[in-house]
């Protein structure tokens, strides 16, 4: 099956992708992942088929150094060097939208006012949840830690991280 989409389409998946990226922290990592994906796949398509000249600048170039620093640090350090390298999709990620908020392809009124009613709303979960307990959703505040301290997290739930430990090697 071959799919055939004119800029006009491309640039309202686009929007819409952009649109719900916020609700994809709340889904969960999978989510935010595929949302990513194609973001970058549709945003590929629109950039080639419209015959864009790509631009970039300089902080592109420091967050390009700062994957390639990653990149060596996980040689060097024996990490897990795939994972290192998916660092890149970021970079990727970042390019395509700068030449697509270049282009003017975003309707960036509507991405904003989304954007602040998922984030007054889950603000407004956060006190809601603080001081009944439970969330409008009706999920009750995790308990973390040895003491079970109870930390409201809204829709996020378990996602609230105690410590991050990391170990460094010296050579």
């Amino acid at each position: 099956m071959h799919f055939k989409l004119n800029l006009r389409q491309l640039a309202s998946i686009l929007n819409w992708l952009f649109i719900f990226f916020p609700l994809s922290f709340v889904a969960g990592n999978l989510l935010i992942n595929l949302n990513l994906l194609l973001v970058i796949i549709f945003g590929s398509i629109f950039l080639i088929k419209k015959n864009i000249k790509i631009s970039y600048d300089s902080l592109i170039l420091i967050f390009f150094f700062f994957c390639v620093a990653l990149i060596i640090s996980s040689i060097f350090n024996q990490i897990n060097i795939s994972k290192a390298f998916l660092y890149l999709r970021f970079l990727i990620f970042y390019f395509i939208c700068f030449n697509l908020v270049k282009e003017k392809v975003f309707d960036l009124n509507k991405i904003f006012y989304f954007y602040a009613i998922v984030v007054a709303i889950i603000c407004l979960d956060l006190i809601f949840q603080y001081f009944l307990g439970y969330n409008m959703i009706g999920l009750k505040i995790p308990k973390f830690g040895a003491i079970q301290k109870e930390i409201a997290t809204s829709f996020f739930q378990d996602q609230k991280r105690t410590k991050i430990q990391i170990k460094v090697q010296v050579i």
